[in-house]
């Protein structure tokens, strides 16, 4: 798998031009999250990207009961993968969950052995926001998951919803690569199904 996440990286560069987001990972705007999709064989990983405040409703470190209350919420939710999206074609069981919250809590709940390593690279090109008023700083809540594949059928389509996007999201920009292509898709609530043909 370690071979589809470098091949994620170099294709969400490609595809965020072919969407006009002009920069891969890092595109900040409010109401549009990113899904990159990777399968392999027997495995699928998957990574979630969206603003806090449409999520959660607010950037900053959570500090009042109401905030931390929605973070908590904000990682069950994110923690059950198919609450966003279910595979279609193919039979996956959920092996790993991570979600990174740190941009807006202070604490860290999820249980993993790898939670720091690449959170580094996210600050990156984030520095300059730290010049300008807190209030206009940009926060990302990011889920990464892992699935094992039982079924030996190709994935066919992403489904969305099933009558709206996850936390009222205008829309999901959707990338994925897999050994039979890649290719790009913009998810709304008229349109919640991605077809990986």
């Amino acid at each position: 798998m370690r071979i589809i996440t470098a091949t994620i990286g170099s294709f969400i560069f490609i595809s965020s031009h072919v969407l006009g987001q002009g920069s891969g990972h890092g595109a900040h705007l409010h109401g549009v999250a990113e899904l990159t999709v990777a399968v392999e064989a027997s495995a699928i990983e998957m990574m979630f990207t969206a603003p806090a405040a449409s999520v959660v409703g607010f950037e900053s470190k959570a500090a009042s009961s109401e905030q931390l209350k929605a973070v908590e919420d904000a990682r069950l939710v994110l923690r059950d993968p198919f609450r966003l999206v279910t595979f279609v074609g193919k039979e996956c069981d959920l092996v790993q969950a991570v979600v990174d919250l740190t941009a807006i809590s202070s604490s860290q709940k999820d249980e993993h052995d790898d939670h720091d390593e690449g959170h580094d690279d996210h600050d990156e090109g984030h520095d300059d926001h730290d010049s300008v008023d807190d209030e206009e700083s940009h926060s990302d809540i990011i889920a990464k998951y892992e699935f094992k594949c039982s079924s030996d059928g190709q994935l066919k389509k992403l489904k969305f919803g099933p009558d709206q996007l996850l936390f009222g999201l205008d829309k999901v920009n959707v990338m994925w690569v897999s050994e039979s292509g890649q290719g790009a898709a913009e998810v709304t609530a008229d349109q919640l199904v991605v077809e990986l043909n």
